[in-house]
């Protein structure tokens, strides 16, 4: 998980962040990266429930 991070840490960085369309990009890549959690499970979701669990989380903001 960490080399995943510092991967995507290092694609955001690699963004022309004098493009303001990038910079924007980068600013929500961050947020979304940052407010990242893990969903713990002990059986495979199917894309539905995975649809289901976001809209569930959306709702209860």
């Amino acid at each position: 998980m960490d080399d995943d991070a510092a991967d995507i840490g290092q694609m955001i960085n690699e963004l022309d962040i004098d493009d303001p369309a990038a910079a924007l990009l980068a600013d929500e890549l961050y947020d979304f990266f940052r407010n990242l959690k893990e969903i713990p499970t002990e059986e495979i979701l199917s894309d539905d429930d995975i649809v289901r669990l976001i809209q569930d989380q959306n709702n209860t903001r």
